[in-house]
């Protein structure tokens, strides 16, 4: 949860996508375990794991059950997280205001003495400041933040779940990209430029050996 809320956003989800067509066309032409050489270069650990199920030979629904069994864990560590941070939220200002009323229970107790009245007011005042500020100024927008994240990385890891399953069935590299750009905006879809595919051996305009 606190990597979730320090992290500048998710994995560029383009990226990914320009990653997995790469992938299908190095399969495509040397075969699933060419894939090996890649898995050092690629930096996401799900994408990795995902990527080395397709290697080791693992079956389809065994990989799929493998990456959203993980997926759903995530999901509930930032539910909680983010109830925790949503009840801190609605709580804390009540808390301020009991502090408020308190205050000023001590303050009336020792109207007596005009010159701590200035002094105990204060402090039953800065007990609501405290309890809303940090209600509504740290862990509402918190629990806001982690929501937010949670949403971002959980569709990065729909997008690798999605690709793998197509790198495992042998999809070509244009129905990868057809594909996985579903899942972006439109802009972003835009953006996307996957290398044209490499010649193979022996092919016109392939590297001479």
């Amino acid at each position: 949860i606190k990597k979730t809320l320090l992290s500048h956003g998710s994995d560029d989800t383009s990226e990914i996508v320009v990653t997995f067509v790469n992938l299908a066309q190095k399969a495509k032409r040397d075969g699933f375990l060419a894939l090996q050489n890649d898995l050092k270069n690629i930096k996401n650990d799900f994408l990795r794991r995902g990527v080395q199920l397709v290697v080791d030979g693992a079956d389809h629904e065994f990989i799929r059950n493998m990456l959203e069994t993980e997926i759903g864990f995530i999901r509930e560590r930032h539910k909680g997280g983010a109830e925790i941070l949503n009840a801190l939220g609605t709580y804390s200002p009540a808390f301020g205001i009991i502090g408020t009323v308190l205050g000023m229970i001590m303050m009336l107790s020792s109207i007596d003495d005009v010159s701590a009245v200035p002094r105990r007011m204060a402090l039953a005042l800065s007990a609501a400041f405290y309890g809303l500020g940090s209600g509504y100024l740290i862990f509402l927008p918190m629990g806001g933040k982690l929501r937010a994240r949670s949403e971002e990385e959980l569709l990065v890891k729909e997008i690798i779940i999605r690709g793998v399953l197509l790198l495992q069935s042998g999809a070509t590299p244009s129905v990868v990209e057809a594909n996985l750009k579903a899942y972006l905006p439109p802009a972003a879809r835009l953006i996307v430029k996957a290398p044209p595919p490499a010649a193979a051996p022996g092919a016109p305009g392939a590297p001479a050996a």
